[in-house]
């Protein structure tokens, strides 16, 4: 895995040294988000965007070994969504290239898959793929792996700004109970 990472690094340099200035802040930018992912246990599969002229949008999908329910991806994929928005809005020097500012979800297509120790999909129920579906109203797709068909099958859908709604929901009622002493989890 170590390997891997140092390889994507590598590339993310080499492409930051032969294209425009747009591409490479938006390429320093995934590079940064990238380590950050790596340092979480994530591993880059996917990158790329919309950047002929500009940066119209942003594409990063990340893998990682864990089993995790419809509550759970949802606050991953949001939580780092957000983030990764946040990076794009605050990096001044990529803010005169972003064709929208500010950059939101409807700027990225952002995915988490989910495997196993051996690489293989997680299996029902759990979720083996969560991403903003940028070709579906940019809504949340939640997807199981069917092992008889071979294939991801939706498990459940919702707009992005429900998964956000009830990621802030999370988060205020984990507060609330940290508050009074008590570990939500």
């Amino acid at each position: 895995m170590l390997k891997f990472f140092f390889i994507t690094v590598f590339a993310f340099f080499l492409i930051s040294c032969s294209y425009a200035p747009h591409e490479r802040e938006v390429n320093k930018i995934m590079q940064t988000f990238t380590t950050k992912m790596y340092q979480r246990g994530y591993c880059l599969i996917t990158y790329g965007g919309s950047m002929m002229d500009d940066i119209k949008n942003i594409t990063l999908d990340y893998e990682i070994c864990k089993n995790v329910d419809i509550d759970e991806a949802r606050l991953l994929l949001v939580k780092y969504a957000e983030e990764l928005l946040l990076s794009i809005n605050l990096n001044e020097k990529a803010r005169p290239y972003l064709h929208d500012y500010p950059f939101t979800y409807k700027n990225i297509k952002f995915s988490l898959t989910f495997v196993q120790p051996d690489m293989s999909f997680t299996q029902k129920p759990n979720i083996t793929y969560v991403t903003i579906n940028t070709s579906r109203d940019h809504r949340v797709d939640y997807c199981t792996f069917d092992q008889n068909a071979r294939k991801l099958r939706t498990a459940y859908k919702e707009p992005y700004p429900e998964a956000l709604r009830i990621y802030q929901e999370t988060l205020m009622r984990n507060e609330a109970f940290e508050d009074h002493g008590i570990n939500p989890l």
